[in-house]
């Protein structure tokens, strides 16, 4: 029987390998509570990436676009996939319920909270003469969390741990309730079009870096509880 070959695929295989070998991304937990990341520009380009350093999220199939921002949601953050022990088979998200009382008492300590980051959200609006107060809130959330890397950098930072709540967020919780041993990795998803929600001025000074929007995979580590 002749083997039939895809070449498209075959193509499309090799270019992610490709795009994936010039940033790297290397992960380990020491303990419960930290994940020790390690991102490396491997060419002699530089790269901008729009990445949340200071969370996690779950696993998604697909990027989530900008106009799916949730003020609440850390969505460029590095996604956690999970993965039973010597099987293909992802480990789905869950969201735990939160009682009204809980709640409501939650909702309370974040009013001043809400009411800053809304005044922050206004001026920055008018500074930046951003026409919407929506593309204004999603303007500050990337340029606040755009990573720069020069040719053959290499940043490390630590990002908090608690599979219980990945997004660090009690009135909404994202999280992963498993028993036995897993395979863990992080995968960073970038959507192409983040020059549409930046200023004039914002793309200028980026002009000096490309935008890497190539999916980015760690290494696997294994998990036991």
């Amino acid at each position: 029987m002749k083997k039939i070959f895809n070449i498209p695929m075959l193509l499309l295989l090799f270019s992610c390998n490709l795009f994936n070998s010039q940033i790297t991304l290397n992960w380990s937990i020491t303990d419960t509570s930290f994940a020790n990341v390690t991102i490396a520009n491997m060419t002699d380009e530089y790269y901008y990436l729009p990445l949340d350093i200071k969370h996690l999220r779950p696993y998604e199939e697909s990027c989530d676009s900008y106009g799916e921002f949730e003020d609440t949601y850390p969505f460029l953050a590095p996604m956690i996939l999970l993965k039973m022990h010597n099987s293909t088979e992802v480990l789905q998200y869950s969201r735990p319920h939160i009682d009204i009382e809980k709640r409501d008492s939650i909702n309370k300590l974040l009013i001043p909270q809400r009411r800053y980051e809304k005044e922050n959200i206004v001026n920055w609006q008018k500074k930046m003469k951003i026409k919407t107060y929506e593309k204004a809130k999603i303007n500050f959330y990337l340029i606040n969390n755009i990573l720069l890397l020069k040719p053959y950098e290499k940043i490390n930072f630590q990002i908090p741990v608690d599979f219980h709540d990945l997004t660090n967020n009690q009135f909404n919780p994202y999280g992963y309730f498993f028993k036995g041993e897993y395979q863990a990795s992080l995968e960073i998803c970038i959507q192409n079009n983040i020059s549409e929600y930046l200023t004039t001025s914002q793309r200028k000074r980026l002009k000096k870096y490309l935008l890497y929007s190539f999916p980015i995979i760690s290494n696997q580590i294994y998990l036991k509880k």
